[in-house]
């Protein structure tokens, strides 16, 4: 997982038009990544992931493929898995305290921050 303080912040390109993603070069060094302004949190899940949440105190949820949920703090950067309701893939997830309203292919989802083991 990659996560940008402000995105805003980052550079932008000259002619977003213009990528081209197969020429790219992939960084995967992290102080390279960290000098670019992004950070690198270890991702408990190996589903992609989709839609996020994150709150003032740096509680962080995001969701993906097959009912992945994640789940943790930034400022630990601790990362780690949470039950799911459903295996569909979920796209975006609202976090109040321990419950969570999930949305996926077939509606809205509930549950709650209960780790997987």
């Amino acid at each position: 997982v990659l996560y940008a303080e402000d995105v805003r912040a980052l550079p932008a390109l000259d002619d977003p038009m213009a990528y081209d993603p197969f020429a790219a070069e992939s960084i995967t060094d992290p102080a390279i990544l960290e000098q670019m302004g992004w950070r690198r949190l270890d991702n408990p899940s190996k589903e992609s992931l989709f839609g996020g949440d994150i709150d003032d105190d740096g509680q962080l949820t995001l969701v993906g493929v097959d009912g992945a949920i994640v789940h943790g703090d930034l400022e630990s950067g601790e990362l780690h898995l949470i039950e799911s309701p459903t295996a569909e893939p979920l796209s975006d997830v609202i976090r109040r305290g321990d419950d969570l309203l999930l949305s996926g292919r077939t509606g809205l989802h509930t549950g709650g921050l209960t780790r997987k083991r």
